[in-house]
C-alpha cells in the first residue's frame, strides 16, 4: 500500500489545456489525491481552462504557460525554468502535445522521474506524434495506458515494446447520489420530461468522436417504435448547431433535448432508465464510468476499453459502433425489460465501485512514482535497467 511507502515527492503534472474532458479530469483527481496521501503536487498547462478553478479551489498551484502557438519557444523555456526552480521529482505528462514539450523539458532540466499517460488510441495518431512518441520512449520512466485497448496500439501503432507500457485504468470519485422523488420530479420538471416518458440519456462533448450523429439516428428508428421515449444529450460543443438542425430535420425535436454543459450530471443519471455511450474513438470514458456508478443500465459502443469496463449482457450491452441500428435494437430491448435493465445497472456500478475507484488510480499511480524515484535518472523496464544516456 501507498501508505506504507514513506517517500513523499514533488510532482508536476503537465497537460495542453484544462478544458472539461476526460484527461483533464483525470489530471484534477490525480492531483487532488496526491495532495491528500502527502505529495505535493502542482499542475502546468499550455492553455487554461475551467478546471483551473477547481484545482485553485483545492489548494493546489496551477501554472498556465499561455502558450501562443506550436512553435512558441518561450513557453518550452518557461517550462524548463519552472521545473528547475521547483526542483520537482517527478514529470507526468498527459496526451501528446504535453508529452513530447514536458517530457524534452524534463530532459534538459535534470528531473530525475519522467512519466507519460496515453489516453486515446494510437491510431488517430500523425506519422510525426508516433516517430516523437517512440524515440521519447526510452528515456521514460514509466508510460501509462489508460486501459489494455490503448497498450495494445500503442505497441501495435508506434512499435513500442509492451514491457514498457503499464496500464492503470482511470477511475472516479464513489459520490453517486441519492436522491429524493421530489427533486427527481423537479429535475424531470426542468429538463421538460413528462412523468410517463422513458429517458435515455447521453453525456459527452459535442465532437466527432463521441458519436451523436449515431444516436440521433437510433433516437429516430426508436421514436417511430415506441412513442413515450425522451432522449437528453449533455454537453456542448462544436457540433451543437448542426446536430440540433439534424433533429429539427428528422421530426425528432419533441423527442430529443439538448441540455447543454451540466454540473449536475450525477443527479441527471438518477432521473434516466438508460445511459448511453455512443462513441466511435475513445481511451478509457471517464463518463463510462460515470454511468457505472450511477447504477443506470448502460448501452456502450465497442471502442477504447468499453469491454474491459463492462462486461456484456452482464453489466451492460455493447454494441457495433457507427450502427444505428444495432445502438437502437439495443436501446428497444433494455427499455421494454426493466428488470433486466435494473440488474445489469447495479452489476456495473458494483463492478465500477470494485475497480474503476479514484483512489485506487491515484495509489496505483503514486506506486509508480515512487518505485521510478528509487532507481534516479534510470529506466526499469521487463527487468532490466538501463541509463538515460543509453537510451538517447
Amino acid at each position: 500500500m501507498i501508505s506504507e511507502m514513506s517517500e513523499l515527492l514533488k510532482i508536476l503534472l503537465v497537460i495542453y489545456k484544462l478544458e472539461v474532458g476526460g484527461a483533464e479530469r483525470v489530471v484534477v483527481s490525480l492531483a487532488q489525491g496526491l495532495t491528500q496521501l502527502g505529495h505535493e503536487c502542482l499542475v502546468c498547462c499550455f492553455k487554461g481552462g475551467p478546471l483551473e478553478a477547481a484545482l485553485e479551489h483545492s489548494g493546489i498551484r496551477v501554472i498556465n504557460l499561455s502558450r501562443r502557438g506550436w512553435w512558441d519557444v518561450s513557453a518550452f523555456l518557461k517550462l524548463v525554468r519552472l521545473m528547475k526552480a521547483e526542483r520537482v521529482s517527478v514529470v507526468h505528462t498527459h496526451s501528446f502535445t504535453a508529452n513530447l514539450w514536458g517530457r524534452l523539458a524534463g530532459l534538459c532540466s535534470g528531473v530525475p522521474v519522467l512519466v507519460t499517460t496515453e489516453h486515446t488510441l494510437a491510431t488517430g495518431k500523425s506519422v510525426f506524434q508516433r516517430v516523437a512518441d517512440k524515440a521519447l520512449a526510452g528515456v521514460t520512466d514509466w508510460i501509462i495506458a489508460v486501459s489494455g485497448a490503448v497498450k495494445d496500439s500503442v505497441v501495435s501503432t508506434e512499435g513500442i515494446p509492451q514491457e514498457r507500457i503499464i496500464t492503470v485504468y482511470n477511475g472516479i470519485a464513489i459520490d453517486s447520489p441519492s436522491i429524493s422523488e421530489e427533486v427527481r420530479s423537479g429535475i424531470r420538471k426542468a429538463l421538460g420530461i413528462q412523468d410517463n416518458q422513458k429517458v435515455v440519456v447521453a453525456v459527452g462533448r459535442l465532437e466527432p468522436p463521441k458519436g451523436h450523429y449515431y444516436l440521433v439516428k437510433a433516437a429516430y428508428i426508436v421514436c417511430n417504435l415506441l412513442r413515450n421515449v425522451q432522449f437528453v444529450i449533455v454537453g456542448d460543443g462544436s457540433l451543437m448547431n448542426d446536430l440540433v438542425r439534424y433533429v429539427r430535420e428528422l421530426g425528432l425535436s419533441d423527442n430529443v433535448i439538448f441540455a447543454g454543459e451540466r454540473s449536475d450530471v450525477p443527479a441527471i443519471l438518477q432521473v434516466c432508465d438508460l445511459a448511453v455511450l455512443s462513441s466511435v474513438r475513445e481511451g478509457f470514458s471517464i463518463t463510462l464510468l460515470e454511468y457505472m456508478a450511477s447504477g443506470r443500465c448502460i448501452i456502450a459502443t465497442d471502442v477504447g476499453g468499453a469491454r474491459e469496463a463492462l462486461i456484456h449482457d452482464e453489466s451492460g450491452l455493447i454494441v457495433q459502433p457507427r450502427n444505428p441500428m444495432a445502438l437502437a435494437e439495443a436501446i428497444l430491448q433494455l427499455l421494454k425489460d426493466e428488470t433486466a435493465a435494473k440488474a445489469m445497472g447495479q452489476k456495473a456500478k458494483e463492478r465500477c465501485f470494485d475497480r474503476f475507484t479514484t483512489a485506487r488510480m491515484v495509489e496505483d499511480t503514486a506506486r509508480l512514482y515512487i518505485q521510478a524515484h528509487r532507481k534516479p535518472a534510470l529506466t526499469v523496464r521487463g527487468g532490466t535497467v538501463e541509463s538515460r544516456s543509453r537510451a538517447l
